[in-house]
């Protein structure tokens, strides 16, 4: 068991003490700083250092997350999917972190992956992954799909 004070106000942040608490952990949202906890989550930029301090913004936390979203959106494709993720023709709409880690994942399942996004960079980066890409606003219809995350 651990403690942990989030920094932040918005619902994520609340989604997230209710999961620490639920894992048995001792979990506080608060807008300022407090000593005493074992590890402070925050995703404000923080000039000072704080022992144990976790930045929400930090890139390997960032990657890490995005990882377990994404597996967690393959596990609830394969258990509500008729059929399997392999051939399926599968949408990701949005390019960003999660994005791009769900799309790889994927297609090394052998999904048949189309990624939207509206920036040009984004365009490049999945023609560069070997992904088919659209953009949103380019989005008429998602019946052609199998799977729409």
């Amino acid at each position: 068991m651990h403690s942990f004070l989030i920094l932040g106000s918005d619902l994520r942040f609340e989604y997230l003490k209710n999961l620490l608490i639920k894992d048995g952990n001792i979990a506080e949202i608060s807008s300022e700083y407090k000593k005493g906890y074992d590890f402070v989550i925050s995703k404000l930029p923080i000039k000072e250092r704080y022992e144990n301090l976790i930045d929400y913004e930090d890139e390997i936390f960032t990657y890490k997350n995005s990882v377990l979203t994404a597996e967690g959106a393959i596990k609830e494709a394969i258990e509500n999917h008729i059929g399997s993720i392999m051939d399926s023709k599968i949408l990701v709409i949005g390019y960003g972190n999660i994005g791009k880690v769900l799309s790889k994942i994927l297609k090394c399942i052998g999904a048949d992956v189309t990624v939207s996004a509206r920036k040009e960079a984004d365009f490049i980066k999945a023609e560069k992954e070997r992904l088919n890409y659209i953009n949103t606003n380019d989005i008429k219809s998602i019946e052609k799909y199998d799977i729409v995350f």
